[in-house]
This record gives structure tokens, C-alpha cells and sequence, in this order.
């Protein structure tokens, strides 16, 4: 017996320390499954525009995408026909940046120049500039790899 609540005090200690760095904090870690993904979803209501998995990948201090994937592009038109039928409604995208990455860009943040990149996709579809709304935000990451981000590409619409 008196071995044994050692032993368990340590194994508690290494599930303590797991939980806490990869399941809390989002790490990542799992030794379970190593590409935890997330899955993102655009839509305004019941219209569903997009459903994927880690659908924008950002090497560091870069404002265009590594990764778009190619369900972003099939629903860049759905939303553009969306909005044409809905003439009331806008797209609201909000680019975000860490702090410690370099803006190399002409616009005020790289959260901004990576919405603005979204933007100018989404008006080769046709929707008008006006019908677009970018900003740019601080650390709003959801998962940090290496040098690379995942995420950071949030889309609402709203009444005119």
C-alpha cells in the first residue's frame, strides 16, 4: 500500500500537467489525436455558406493565406448570390494578427490586410465593396503551430 500512493501520486501529477497544458490551455497536445481540428462554419441563419476544417492557414507575419481551401472558394459564390438576393444584408470580416508579427503590409495592422484579402476575393465574385466591412484585430488565434497560424478569420452579416 505504501508504494502504490506514490506511484498514483505521480501518475496524477502527469494527467494534472496534461490536462492542464493540452486540454485547458488548447495546446494541441493530445497524444490521442496529434491534428485536433476545429470546425468553422459561415452562415446567416439557416443559410450555411461554409462547413470545414481548419479552412485558413497563416505563415507568421504574412497576410495572405498558405491554405484557402477550396470550400472557401465554392462558397464565395453562394454568398455573393446570398447577398445579391438579400440586398439588406452585409459581410462583416475581422482579421486578426499577433502582436509580434511584423506588419510588411500597407494597411494599419496585418489583421486588416488579411481581411482585405478576403475582401478582394469576395468582390471578384461580384458583391460590392460597400456590402464589406473589414477590421482588424490583436491575438484572436485559435491554434499557433510553429510558424504557423490557424484561423483568425471571423465573418458575421448584419442588416444594412
Amino acid at each position: 500500500m505504501q508504494k502504490f500512493i506514490p506511484l498514483f501520486l505521480i501518475l496524477w501529477s502527469i494527467i494534472a500537467v496534461y490536462w492542464y497544458a493540452c486540454e485547458l490551455k488548447d495546446n494541441s497536445c493530445s497524444i490521442f489525436n496529434s491534428t485536433q481540428t476545429r470546425s468553422y462554419i459561415i452562415a446567416d441563419g439557416t443559410e450555411v455558406f461554409l462547413t470545414t476544417k481548419n479552412w485558413l492557414e497563416y505563415s507568421y507575419s504574412k497576410p495572405v493565406p498558405e491554405i484557402l481551401e477550396e470550400d472557401f472558394r465554392k462558397s464565395i459564390d453562394k454568398m455573393a448570390l446570398w447577398l445579391q438576393q438579400n440586398p439588406h444584408k452585409r459581410v462583416h470580416i475581422t482579421g486578426s494578427y499577433l502582436e509580434t508579427e511584423k506588419n510588411y503590409s500597407i494597411y494599419d495592422n496585418l489583421g486588416l490586410a488579411r481581411a482585405e484579402y478576403l475582401k478582394k476575393q469576395l468582390m471578384a465574385a461580384n458583391i460590392p465593396p460597400d456590402k464589406i466591412i473589414t477590421q482588424g484585430i490583436a491575438n484572436q488565434f485559435e491554434r499557433v503551430k510553429s510558424s504557423t497560424l490557424i484561423g483568425g478569420i471571423n465573418i458575421q452579416f448584419s442588416e444594412d
